[in-house]
């Protein structure tokens, strides 16, 4: 199955410290590294490494950033063909401030090329060969029109909380645009905080109740999943809440882990046609070894997934 990917894209300037300091404290940075990073990119190479055939869509500057930004989706295994450059723009990038436990802290300098990406500058083909729409809403107006064009072409969409709705309007997405997108996709995909901002009021404090109200209110076909860290997911299918662990290790850098989760989740659920009970394992699987490598990007294969989970079975 072919994926397309469009939303936050950026280069990541990793910094890792000795200790996230306290308020007006210091602490020291032992190492720092520039690489590519971006949630909706993590996942488009994510789903490369399990042997889908990926597809970033967005648009950087002509920057140093921008011109290594493309060049990182073409080596790890991601078509840049619908990528584009603004000339003399400011790529998107951030810095991650990482310590040890896995805690690590985000600093996000949106730059000037992912507000002004409008889809007029996309060509008509561009859902032609895709079966799966993947987006978390950064780039909005882009972003919905793919995904509503997704429900128009009868693909598959899924939408990611990447990060509460409050935070998401600072980045110009708009809980109308937001919701907009809620009424197209097949599957959800948030963390606690996500669907607390979102939910919190019109469900209660329960995340159950929070996915029961996503999923009726909004008719999403394929259920919604609540990410629990650790504890590892919840899926509600509309009727059931089905439940996998997740796998206890000793995190080396949890940056990315979700992007890595959703992309085990769109291979393990559309292309091999698990259940979601497996889905949500196999996802929790490819999660759990990104935490064990440095960096915000993993790639993963299928047989690396089932042996991890064969040797903590």
């Amino acid at each position: 199955m072919n994926v397309l990917s469009s939303g936050s894209i950026a280069m990541d300037v990793v910094l890792n410290s000795s200790a996230l300091p306290e308020d007006d404290g210091f602490a020291l940075i032992e190492k720092e590294k520039m690489q590519p990073g971006g949630s909706s990119s993590n996942v488009a190479v994510s789903a490369a490494g399990f042997g889908m055939g990926a597809c970033q869509v967005g648009k950087v500057g002509d920057d140093e950033m921008g011109r290594r930004f493309i060049q990182s989706l073409r080596e790890d295994g991601v078509s840049p063909e619908y990528m584009i450059t603004k000339e003399n723009g400011i790529t998107m990038h951030t810095y991650i401030v990482t310590a040890p436990q896995g805690k690590h802290t985000i600093f996000a300098n949106l730059g000037d090329c992912m507000q002004d990406f409008t889809h007029h500058e996309l060509p008509e083909e561009i859902l032609d060969d895709i079966d799966i729409y993947y987006t978390d809403m950064f780039s909005p107006e882009v972003s919905l029109y793919l995904a509503q064009e997704s429900v128009r072409r009868g693909k598959k969409m899924m939408l990611n909380m990447q990060a509460v709705i409050s935070f998401m309007e600072l980045c110009g997405v708009s809980l109308q645009q937001f919701e907009k997108a809620l009424e197209c996709c097949s599957v959800l995909v948030g963390g606690r905080a996500a669907y607390s901002d979102l939910f919190g009021e019109r469900a209660g404090d329960d995340v159950e109740a929070q996915l029961r109200y996503a999923v009726q209110h909004y008719q999403i076909e394929d259920g919604a999943i609540c990410t629990l860290g650790s504890e590892g997911a919840v899926w509600y299918d509309g009727s059931d809440f089905i439940y996998s662990e997740g796998y206890k290790v000793d995190p080396v850098d949890t940056t990315g882990a979700g992007d890595c989760f959703n992309g085990g989740i769109m291979y393990a659920f559309y292309e091999k046609g698990m259940s979601r009970k497996e889905s949500l394992k196999f996802a929790n699987g490819a999660a759990a070894i990104k935490c064990l490598k440095p960096g915000p990007r993993s790639i993963a294969s299928e047989a690396q997934v089932f042996d991890f989970e064969n040797s903590r079975d």
